[in-house]
């Protein structure tokens, strides 16, 4: 899922059947890495666990079979399963969060920025499929459970976008205008995959973004969103 490529944890052959000093040793021997980056490493290993099978289907063995460890391990970053799925949507969220910023900070213009900040947004869909569909996905905000988080997590996105609208509005009048700029990606970005569905290719067999059909279909849906910006004023 994640972007940044690190190190994998100590596969443990069948968790189910480790003793309990194996259990331990295992344990011990995943010390070694550094706590947050193996804290990250766990979330990036358990979102295609839950992708697969779902929140209420999905077990802590089922994550610590994934991620080659054992329950134990799982238990010492995260105390429950729901911890563990609110920290996997807050990371995919900080993660989009940090590409569009990342994708804006040097462009020059309300145009070139919302391009740019468009392009990033589909670059981080395409190449992180599985972690898109897990935070925008029906699951997470049909979910009683997970609702709230998934609309927090899309106002915080929301803002970001209002930050780098260069149009005299008022700020009610701003925020609207970055919500529907992020309801044309979103919905683009979902017409995408239902005509380019991510699971016929893997990672190795998927083109690069750059000169893709997802960065055409990115500057399609900059087109129509630069469109409305243009038209929009002041009442």
């Amino acid at each position: 899922m994640a972007p940044t490529n690190m190190t994998q944890i100590q596969e443990v052959a069948d968790p189910k059947k480790e003793k309990d000093s194996e259990a331990l040793s295992e344990s011990a021997k995943s010390t070694r890495m550094p706590a947050a980056e193996r804290k990250k490493l766990l979330i990036s290993q358990a979102v295609d666990t839950f992708s697969i099978r779902g929140f209420h289907a999905t077990s802590m063995e089922d994550v610590a079979i994934a991620a080659g460890v054992t329950k134990p391990v799982i238990y010492q970053h995260f105390r429950s399963k729901r911890h563990l799925y609110v920290a996997i949507l807050r990371h995919v969220g900080l993660e989009m969060k940090e590409v569009l910023s990342r994708g804006t900070s040097e462009a020059e213009g309300g145009k070139m920025r919302l391009y740019a900040g468009m392009e990033a947004y589909f670059r981080y869909a395409y190449e992180n499929a599985t972690a898109y569909e897990l935070l925008f996905g029906s699951g997470g905000r049909r979910d009683p459970e997970f609702r709230d988080l998934v609309a927090e997590i899309e106002q915080d996105l929301a803002a970001h976008v209002t930050s780098t609208i260069d149009v005299d509005l008022d700020p009610e009048h701003r925020e609207m205008a970055a919500v529907s700029i992020m309801g044309i990606a979103e919905a683009v970005m979902r017409l995408y995959f239902s005509k380019y569905p991510p699971s016929v290719l893997n990672e190795e067999e998927r083109p690069p973004f750059v000169g893709s059909s997802a960065e055409i279909w990115s500057k399609r849906a900059a087109d129509l969103a630069w469109a409305g910006l243009r038209a929009i004023h002041r009442d």
